[in-house]
């Protein structure tokens, strides 16, 4: 495994500059704080980064780290840290969040850096509800590309294009899966049960088993839906990216990955 730490992450070149104007000349503050000489900003190591979203010290963070890779449960990490879940859920939620945005190409889905963009206009049992039947969820793309994988979103392509395709389609969990025409690789989308009802994919574990036949891939994906029970349709970006980080990469790379995306600087949705 890398033991370098996040400080080094944080820093990688060594000198610390201020994250509001860049400038070097820093001095230094009690406490493991920096005040800039120029804009007079107090700042510590990680402010303006994305694990300053949770109130957790570098110790934490390292064992979180090291617990995500190992694919814990929020619910088993609050336990073993004695965090409690809410912590726990949001730090995991960091990490993929960080991973997702790495690829530029999907920050159209996100509200903020830590919302997806939701595309049900109600929650299913609200007497108003009219279930979308998927059409404004987002579709994305799994390509083989050597001995590993790309994920994309693919903004070009929506839902009802998707399922008039003639190729195969399989629905597993809230995931539809269809091959992906004149590419090497797959189309999917997530949207909840009712869709799946409506198109008629419900022999799930058959699905599950060729898919599995097909590439180890899919083998990663299922085990650790596995784990995590669940997830929403609109996590299903954050998901994505994370299987895609995990088959690309060994557990020392894995490590040294998510630690250098927490550790950069969340970045400005608004420009």
């Amino acid at each position: 495994m890398d033991n370098t730490s996040l400080h080094e992450f944080c820093w990688e070149d060594g000198y610390i500059f201020c994250p509001r104007c860049s400038n070097k000349n820093i001095y230094m503050l009690k406490g493991d704080r920096y005040r800039c000489s120029l804009c007079k900003y107090t700042f510590h190591d990680f402010s303006g980064r994305w694990l300053n979203y949770c109130s957790l010290d570098h110790n934490s963070w390292e064992e979180i780290i090291k617990y995500y890779i190992s694919g814990w449960s929020a619910a088993s990490i609050a336990r073993s840290l004695n965090l409690s879940y809410n912590l726990a859920h949001k730090s995991l939620k960091v990490i993929r969040s960080s991973l997702l945005i790495r690829d530029e190409t999907f920050i159209p889905l996100l509200e903020n850096p830590l919302k997806i963009r939701t595309y049900c206009s109600m929650a299913e049992g609200d007497a108003r509800f009219k279930h979308c039947l998927g059409e404004n969820a987002p579709v994305f793309s799994v390509r083989y590309a050597g001995t590993g994988v790309k994920v994309g979103y693919v903004p070009s392509l929506n839902v009802k294009e998707v399922l008039f395709m003639q190729t195969r389609k399989r629905f597993c969990r809230s995931m539809f899966v269809c091959d992906y025409p004149g590419e090497n690789g797959y189309l999917l989308f997530s949207c909840c049960a009712y869709l799946r009802k409506k198109t008629r994919c419900d022999n799930f574990l058959d699905h599950r088993r060729s898919l599995e036949a097909e590439s180890s891939f899919w083998t990663m994906c299922f085990e650790m839906l596995d784990r995590y029970h669940k997830f929403s349709p609109e996590s299903f970006p954050l998901y994505l990216k994370e299987f895609e980080a995990r088959y690309e990469h060994g557990l020392s790379s894995l490590k040294a990955l998510i630690s250098k995306s927490i550790c950069s600087f969340v970045p400005d949705l608004k420009h």
